[in-house]
């Protein structure tokens, strides 16, 4: 059905563009207590705003947003304290809670909150296309990955999994100018992939190693590289026991 403003902060947007997440996976394995069936998922999107509650005040019909997977109050103690995730009348709701983007239309609470501007000189353009990520795993990635591993500028880094995540945590591991990256990984295409992304201004003076766990022992070989010395962060992204020991 159509969604309707519920709650005065709510915002009705029209879905541009989507993605299908991990977490959507998840759900459809009913691997999530929450999901109740005929539930719509989807967390990740860009939309055009097409109603909006009459206490939202910072957007307007026809501006074009980033909708945030983590809906925020931006008032509540969690909120105040940046810790969206705890928001008391928020948190992870789209495709969880209620009714996700994976449709036409879409209710997203505390729109003022909970959605981010788009200039419209990136409008249906490849950037507007990657803008998508920053609904949730870049953020996710950077967040539990590289920040809450202790992150910092110039550091030796290695990267368990080739997957979108990991390719989340590499594109995120640019920003502090890395002194050297290993990438494990299984699949020839997604280890092609992160040779496209090392080649980005963002990794001039960084030495990466894409490694194969096809061909070579990756761990024994990281751990020649840097001299029995390890790297002094390790971001494991398969969420499986054989990722887990190799970190």
């Amino acid at each position: 059905p159509m969604p309707k403003i519920r709650e005065p902060a709510d915002v009705i947007i029209k879905v541009l563009k989507t993605t299908i997440s991990p977490d959507d996976i998840d759900s459809l394995k009913r691997n999530t207590k929450a999901i109740v069936k005929k539930r719509r998922l989807g967390q990740e999107c860009i939309g055009e705003i097409t109603e909006v509650g009459n206490e939202v005040s910072k957007r307007k019909i026809g501006q074009r947003v980033l909708v945030s997977s983590i809906t925020s109050c931006g008032h509540c103690v969690s909120c105040k304290s940046r810790l969206y995730g705890d928001c008391q009348g928020g948190g992870w709701l789209l495709g969880h809670r209620i009714d996700g983007v994976q449709g036409t239309h879409a209710r997203v609470p505390h729109g003022d909150y909970s959605t981010f501007l788009i200039p419209s000189h990136v409008w249906d353009t490849e950037l507007e296309d990657d803008l998508v990520l920053c609904s949730d795993i870049l953020p996710a990635v950077l967040e539990m990955g590289l920040v809450d591993g202790g992150i910092k500028y110039d550091m030796s880094i290695a990267i368990v999994g080739a997957g979108i995540k990991g390719m989340a945590a590499f594109i995120c591991a640019g920003l502090y100018a890395p002194r050297e990256v290993y990438i494990l990984g299984v699949e020839d295409n997604q280890l092609e992939a992160f040779k496209f992304i090392a080649n980005g201004p963002e990794f001039e003076s960084t030495r990466v190693y894409i490694l194969s766990q096809k061909v070579d022992d990756t761990v024994d070989a990281v751990l020649e590289q840097t001299n029995d010395e390890g790297v002094d962060l390790v971001i494991e992204t398969t969420g499986t026991p054989v990722g887990w020991y190799q970190g």
